[in-house]
């Protein structure tokens, strides 16, 4: 879900776990974002990302990001994702 847009400065959302409508939110959620700014001569374009714990089966979340390795793919995927718009904007 899409949670605040400033065009052409700021992009924000929020994603959840796959789960039933009725229990949406309490699997936890991951607050991701971009953000645009002057920066010299160009644009400088920061990612953040937030995960929040579930409020319940924290133990089982937690064991599942240690054993697929999720914190460093999570990583990984946002820098490549940012060289990805980095090469597309420098394409323009």
């Amino acid at each position: 879900e899409i949670t605040a847009v400033e065009e052409g400065r700021r992009l924000e959302w929020v994603s959840f776990p796959p789960m039933k409508d009725a229990n949406r939110g309490k699997g936890g959620r991951v607050l991701w974002g971009y953000e645009l700014s002057p920066s010299g001569e160009g644009t400088r374009l920061e990612h953040h990302m937030t995960v929040t714990e579930p409020r319940k089966g924290v133990a089982m979340l937690k064991a599942m990001y240690k054993v697929f390795g999720l914190p460093a793919k999570q990583v990984a995927g946002g820098r490549t994702t940012l060289e990805n718009i980095k090469r597309a904007a420098e394409q323009s």
